[in-house]
Protein backbone atom coordinates (compact mmCIF):
# COMPACT_ATOMS: atom_id res chain seq x y z
CA UNK A 1 0.00 0.00 0.00
CA UNK A 2 2.41 2.72 0.81
CA UNK A 3 4.78 1.79 -2.51
CA UNK A 4 1.31 2.39 -4.24
CA UNK A 5 0.90 5.65 -2.83
CA UNK A 6 5.11 6.72 -2.84
CA UNK A 7 4.58 5.70 -6.61
CA UNK A 8 1.40 7.90 -7.10
CA UNK A 9 3.68 10.89 -5.48
CA UNK A 10 6.32 10.47 -7.47
CA UNK A 11 4.65 9.54 -10.66
CA UNK A 12 2.82 13.00 -10.10
CA UNK A 13 6.06 14.88 -9.89
CA UNK A 14 7.15 13.65 -12.67
CA UNK A 15 4.12 14.21 -15.13
CA UNK A 16 4.59 18.00 -13.43
CA UNK A 17 7.81 18.19 -14.32
CA UNK A 18 7.35 17.01 -17.92
CA UNK A 19 4.53 19.77 -18.17
CA UNK A 20 6.12 23.02 -16.94
CA UNK A 21 9.69 21.91 -19.24
CA UNK A 22 6.92 21.41 -22.41
CA UNK A 23 5.54 25.08 -21.28
CA UNK A 24 8.69 26.41 -21.25
CA UNK A 25 10.29 24.66 -24.45
CA UNK A 26 6.57 26.31 -26.27
CA UNK A 27 7.11 29.38 -24.63
CA UNK A 28 10.61 29.29 -26.00
CA UNK A 29 9.42 28.18 -29.61
CA UNK A 30 7.09 31.47 -29.71
CA UNK A 31 9.81 33.45 -28.42
CA UNK A 32 12.24 32.60 -31.40
CA UNK A 33 9.54 32.60 -33.93
CA UNK A 34 9.54 36.39 -34.00
CA UNK A 35 11.74 36.85 -36.72
CA UNK A 36 9.50 38.94 -38.69
CA UNK A 37 7.42 41.77 -37.86
CA UNK A 38 4.53 43.46 -40.42
CA UNK A 39 4.23 46.55 -38.49
CA UNK A 40 4.85 48.65 -41.52
CA UNK A 41 1.66 46.96 -42.98
CA UNK A 42 -0.53 48.56 -40.11
CA UNK A 43 1.07 51.63 -40.42
CA UNK A 44 0.43 51.73 -44.24
CA UNK A 45 -3.44 51.19 -43.71
CA UNK A 46 -3.66 53.93 -40.99
CA UNK A 47 -2.19 55.85 -43.71
CA UNK A 48 -4.66 54.51 -45.97
CA UNK A 49 -7.31 55.23 -43.47
CA UNK A 50 -8.34 51.43 -44.04
CA UNK A 51 -9.34 48.80 -41.48
CA UNK A 52 -7.98 45.17 -41.42
CA UNK A 53 -11.25 43.96 -42.70
CA UNK A 54 -11.15 46.40 -46.14
CA UNK A 55 -7.46 44.94 -46.55
CA UNK A 56 -9.07 40.95 -45.56
CA UNK A 57 -12.22 41.68 -48.01
CA UNK A 58 -9.98 43.26 -50.82
CA UNK A 59 -7.67 40.56 -50.64
CA UNK A 60 -10.09 37.68 -49.98
CA UNK A 61 -7.88 37.33 -46.55
CA UNK A 62 -9.24 34.31 -43.61
CA UNK A 63 -9.60 35.67 -40.34
CA UNK A 64 -6.92 32.92 -39.39
CA UNK A 65 -4.54 34.87 -42.19
CA UNK A 66 -5.19 38.26 -40.54
CA UNK A 67 -5.01 36.77 -37.08
CA UNK A 68 -1.47 35.49 -37.72
CA UNK A 69 -0.77 39.12 -39.51
CA UNK A 70 -2.00 40.65 -36.64
CA UNK A 71 0.19 38.67 -34.31
CA UNK A 72 3.61 38.79 -36.16
CA UNK A 73 3.46 35.14 -37.33
CA UNK A 74 4.57 33.03 -40.26
CA UNK A 75 1.76 33.72 -43.63
CA UNK A 76 2.31 31.88 -46.58
CA UNK A 77 4.04 34.11 -49.18
CA UNK A 78 0.74 33.81 -51.11
CA UNK A 79 -0.70 36.17 -48.23
CA UNK A 80 1.89 38.31 -48.68
CA UNK A 81 1.37 38.52 -52.20
CA UNK A 82 -2.11 39.26 -52.08
CA UNK A 83 -1.64 41.98 -50.19
CA UNK A 84 1.09 43.78 -51.85
CA UNK A 85 -0.81 43.24 -55.12
CA UNK A 86 -4.23 44.74 -53.30
CA UNK A 87 -1.94 47.71 -51.75
CA UNK A 88 0.03 48.23 -54.90
CA UNK A 89 3.14 47.95 -52.90
CA UNK A 90 6.84 45.82 -52.71
CA UNK A 91 6.92 43.09 -50.18
CA UNK A 92 9.34 45.44 -48.12
CA UNK A 93 7.03 48.09 -47.77
CA UNK A 94 4.86 45.80 -45.72
CA UNK A 95 7.27 43.99 -43.67
CA UNK A 96 10.74 43.40 -41.96
CA UNK A 97 12.82 40.68 -41.12
CA UNK A 98 14.57 41.07 -37.58
CA UNK A 99 17.82 39.37 -37.05
CA UNK A 100 18.82 38.29 -33.67
CA UNK A 101 21.64 39.45 -31.92
CA UNK A 102 23.76 36.44 -32.11
CA UNK A 103 23.69 37.03 -35.86
CA UNK A 104 25.89 39.81 -36.51
CA UNK A 105 28.27 38.74 -33.33
CA UNK A 106 28.54 35.37 -35.11
CA UNK A 107 29.47 37.19 -38.35
CA UNK A 108 31.91 38.84 -36.90
CA UNK A 109 33.69 36.39 -35.52
CA UNK A 110 33.84 34.06 -38.72
CA UNK A 111 35.15 37.39 -40.50
CA UNK A 112 38.04 38.18 -38.14
CA UNK A 113 38.53 34.69 -37.75
CA UNK A 114 37.29 33.73 -34.46
CA UNK A 115 38.20 36.85 -32.24
CA UNK A 116 34.82 38.88 -31.66
CA UNK A 117 35.37 42.96 -30.89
Amino acid sequence: MIKKVIYRICNRKYILQLAQDYNKMKLKRRVNDMGITYKKLFKMLIDRDMMKKDLAAGCGLSTASMAKLAKGRNVNTDVLFRVCNFLRCDISDICEVILDEEVPAKQAQDADGGSVK
